[in-house]
């Protein structure tokens, strides 16, 4: 009977956390934000950048406000929220000495973290929430480069990155109450070698993306044809490769 009423009261405590957080729309909420004169300190980025050197367009780095720290050898990659405040800033690692440990992190400096809740924002989500409104279609990423890759290869870019492999519920709400797209296109890294370990995959990222399937069409890109390495994002070869990824539903 005690196993019961826990059970219960746990089930009914989920159920009122739900309907707050229901309540709660993310027009509603402001992160904090920072001073953006601090990114005044770095490098505009030019054909060295090393990101110019993978392949994205200058015009692209320009656009999304990336820069770079001759001095620590980091891209200095500006975290923007859909209002366009600046809510963080993060640093990708080239220099060596730090790569084993951490490739990416929060800026430090001037004694402070310039940093935020990835999970309380869509990188891009500002910058392409016209294009995004525009085709009712949103393609979601892990990494800030792939929207800058995205950008580089698309006449519009419609991708936001989540700053990782995992969806939370307040990005499933930006999606769905901010953007309102018909489809959505769920684009992340490579994690599989074989068939079985590719149905894994879409099992595992169509519980993840469950719940976006009550408001829009959500597809899954899958290497089919085993054109990307593992690890590789779909957007880390050309245009034609990432066309060639076979589009998975959910739902």
């Amino acid at each position: 009977a005690t196993t019961n009423i826990i059970r219960k009261d746990s089930s009914n405590m989920e159920e009122r956390l739900t309907k707050l957080r229901n309540k709660v729309s993310p027009l509603s909420i402001k992160l904090d934000s920072y001073d953006g004169n601090v990114l005044s300190a770095f490098q505009e980025p030019n054909s060295l950048h090393p990101w110019a050197l993978e392949g994205i367009d200058i015009s692209a780095l320009q656009k999304f406000n990336i820069k770079f720290s001759k001095s620590y050898n980091w891209v200095i990659i500006p975290h923007y929220d859909w209002r366009g405040r600046l809510i963080g800033i993060r640093r990708r690692t080239y220099n060596q000495h730090e790569l084993a440990s951490m490739k990416y992190g929060p800026l430090f400096m001037n004694s402070m973290f310039f940093t935020h809740k990835l999970s309380f924002n869509l990188y891009g989500l500002n910058q392409n929430l016209n294009n995004i409104k525009k085709y009712q279609t949103i393609v979601i990423a892990e990494s800030e480069k792939s929207v800058l890759q995205a950008e580089t290869m698309f006449e519009d870019n419609l991708t936001v990155a989540l700053g990782g492999s995992n969806i939370h519920s307040f990005q499933m709400d930006l999606i769905i109450k901010l953007a309102q797209p018909k489809l959505a296109i769920v684009a992340l890294d490579k994690e599989y070698n074989t068939l079985e370990e590719m149905s894994e995959y879409f099992m595992r990222l169509s519980h993840k993306f469950k719940h976006l399937t009550r408001y829009m069409e959500v597809v899954i890109l899958l290497d089919v044809d085993n054109i990307f390495k593992l690890k590789e994002s779909p957007f880390d070869r050309t245009i034609n490769d990432f066309e060639k990824l076979h589009k998975w539903k959910v739902g």
